[in-house]
């Protein structure tokens, strides 16, 4: 069994199975949201970028677990995918 992260908190680690020239992430680890976003682990992937002024930066994805991608949503949950929203989005 892995690290149980706190709620909110997660860890990323060097890709060990990048290689120079393709387009895995440089960083790879886990998330666990905070319990009003559903206190659930995802993934996280991170790639280093640069501007065109040559700023340094990173890109993130943030992923369920493929177990908990296709699984029904709880009756209850208030919070809803954002491609749900609609027009009911407060701002």
């Amino acid at each position: 069994m892995g690290y149980d992260h706190e709620p909110g908190y997660g860890s990323v680690f060097a890709n060990q199975d990048k290689q120079a020239g393709d387009n895995r992430p440089g960083l790879k680890g886990k998330v666990k949201l905070p319990a009003e976003c559903g206190g659930v682990t995802c993934y996280i992937a991170m790639w280093k970028k640069r501007k065109k002024d040559g700023e340094i930066y990173y890109s993130v994805k943030i992923q369920l677990p493929e177990e908990q991608r296709n699984q029904p949503k709880e009756q209850g949950n208030q919070y809803k995918d954002p491609d749900e929203w609609g027009d009911d989005v407060p701002f």
